[in-house]
């Protein structure tokens, strides 16, 4: 859509965007061309001007933000679990007993998983403890 300003500018506007605004705010195309204009400072609008100078007095901006000094994070300190330890050792160690030479076994983390492929097949064995439950 094609619209001539006042100061004799033309200015084209998509058909797509006026469509959308007239559904989406129930206004009319009129309204709708207004809205754009205004929005892209084509024209201005006394109620939005009022408001930006009252933000200026009050120093408000866009860009006004809590600027908070960005800090480092401290790196986790991992707490060892010797019991889980020991017991995907022994698992570890039983199952490449068991499978002897036909099976791949590989412990991906020392506490937690253990992978193994046998017969072209993968299986994981995830290793988790529960939190105590109080007694009711």
């Amino acid at each position: 859509m094609l619209v001539k300003l006042e100061n004799g500018t033309s200015v084209s506007i998509p058909n797509t965007t006026i469509d959308n605004y007239v559904n989406k705010y129930n206004l009319t195309r009129e309204e709708a061309v207004t809205l754009w204009l205004e929005d892209n400072e084509y024209i201005s609008n006394p109620v939005v001007e009022k408001l930006e100078k009252k933000a200026k007095e009050n120093k408000i901006s866009r860009e006004a933000r809590a600027i908070k000094p960005k800090t480092e994070r401290k790196a986790r300190e991992k707490k060892v679990n010797e019991l889980k330890k020991t017991i995907i050792d022994i698992i570890s160690d039983s199952l490449e007993k068991y499978f002897l030479d036909s099976a791949t076994i590989s412990v991906r983390n020392d506490e937690k998983y253990i992978d193994i492929c046998f017969d072209y097949r993968d299986f994981t064995i995830n290793l988790v403890e529960h939190r105590r439950r109080e007694s009711d």
